[in-house]
């Protein structure tokens, strides 16, 4: 063979054919490219890198006929994969979309939107519907503004 090296080999190793700088039994370029057409329908960027890493590193030391095999299947599971990784792609998205947020206007305290709830026990208290702040109550102790001390305020 001549120094050249050519990559062309989807042969496993200790058989004719193979290229001179290829590692034994590595898949070679035609194997390569064929996983890297195969995951053009996954979503572009960090994903289909993975699984196209993932897949080649599959076919190191495969002899040629379970190559083809493997690389076939793979194609052919491609359409449902793409759509389960778009799929689950959006659902991430939404549940972030989705996580709880505290309100600038609450987290400011500037304004909250007060309602009444009760305990287990049947008594009554008023918190904000939006953070679950509890409402202040101002009886008079301490240096309030409370213009009826001992009454609780607003409530």
């Amino acid at each position: 063979m001549s120094g050249r090296r050519t990559g062309w080999s989807l042969v496993g190793p200790g058989t004719r054919g193979r290229s001179e700088g290829a590692a034994p039994g590595s898949p070679g370029r035609p194997a390569r490219w064929a996983v890297r057409v195969a995951v053009q329908v996954l979503p572009a960027g960090a994903v289909r890198d993975r699984y196209r890493d993932e897949f080649v590193a599959e076919l190191y030391g495969m002899p040629l006929r379970r190559r083809l095999r493997h690389l076939a299947g793979v194609a052919a599971a491609m359409p449902t994969l793409g759509a389960v990784v778009r799929k689950a792609g959006r659902e991430s998205a939404e549940q972030l979309d989705r996580r709880p947020r505290r309100r600038l206007r609450c987290a400011t305290n500037v304004r909250h939107r007060w309602g009444t709830f009760s305990t287990e026990d049947g008594s009554r208290f008023r918190a904000c519907v939006l953070c679950g702040k509890d409402y202040p109550v101002r009886d008079g102790r301490g240096d309030d503004d409370n213009r009826t001390p001992g009454i609780s305020y607003g409530i």
